[in-house]
């Protein structure tokens, strides 16, 4: 039972979703509307080293993109 995704056409919220069947109905959890769109995700990659995938701060900004309308985690 996979989780997806989903962006609400009326209210704009996003919501993670979890669908039993690809058929079933899907509706916003915020405000019921089922004018809702399923949004790409990537997955994230398994680490089996035991280390973070994601580089350390070290104080200075870097030069990653801004990211889902906020800062780089790492500023």
């Amino acid at each position: 039972m996979p989780l997806f995704d989903f962006q609400c056409s009326d209210c704009n919220d996003t919501n993670e979703i979890l669908l039993r069947s690809p058929s079933d109905a899907v509706a916003c959890p915020t405000c019921g509307s089922r004018s809702v769109v399923r949004q790409i995700a990537v997955p994230a990659t398994p680490n089996t080293s035991g280390t973070s995938s994601l580089p350390v701060s070290t104080g200075e900004p870097c030069e990653m993109p801004r990211c889902c309308g906020g800062g780089c985690q790492l500023e």
